[in-house]
């Protein structure tokens, strides 16, 4: 790598760089690739810490290769034999510390889910007040339906003679208009002999 020389002056204007573009640029894309394959690492490690754990948890190989979009022995090559013994006490460290968290919140979970009970058991009397108004209202409503109903019926008894009388005035006012439209052609014709 290229080192800096701090003790040098800053180049004065019109002076020449102390390293040359080319060489800067140079260093820049180095710099970018050993920062990316630093990261590339670091997923690496997340990764494989995952498979570990995943691992512990019961998951297959089988399970892990489709995960990874890899074969189940494809999966087990890479990462079975991957994790040494160095790197084992942390894992199972972690993987210990995970289930005492799960354990610790168990009775979070418990007290949690019976404050749903209590909840839902307090909510119970109002629910019942509520079906039952409901049943009120529906039997307050349901004799203005029939009500509704009915007016309807008569409004259709009254309304079909009306609908038929203007169906017989239409139909005699099309025969009517026929017979004009008739009665005009042989007036027509009459003239134009």
């Amino acid at each position: 790598m290229l080192q800096w020389d701090m003790s040098k002056k800053p180049a004065k204007k019109n002076r020449e760089l102390p390293v040359s573009e080319e060489a800067f640029g140079k260093v820049t894309a180095l710099t970018d690739i050993y920062n990316s394959r630093l990261v590339i690492e670091q997923e690496e490690i997340a990764i494989e810490l995952n498979v570990e754990v995943a691992r512990s948890r019961g998951a297959t190989w089988q399970e892990l290769g489709e995960v990874l979009g890899i074969s189940r022995s494809a999966a087990q090559k890479r990462f079975g034999s991957y994790l040494d013994e160095a790197m084992r006490p942390l894992q199972q460290m972690l993987v210990q510390q995970i289930k005492d968290a799960e354990r610790a919140m168990e009775p979070v979970k418990q007290l949690i889910a019976q404050q749903i009970k209590e909840a839902e058991r307090a909510m119970e009397p109002a629910k019942q007040k509520i079906a039952q108004q409901l049943k009120g209202a529906e039997r307050v409503i349901e004799p203005a339906k029939q009500m509704i109903a009915q007016q309807i019926k008569e409004a259709e008894r009254v309304i079909r003679p009306v609908q038929h009388d203007i169906a017989e005035r239409f139909e005699a006012a099309k025969k009517a208009a026929k017979k004009l439209g008739k009665d005009k052609e042989n007036d027509d014709e009459a003239e134009e002999d």
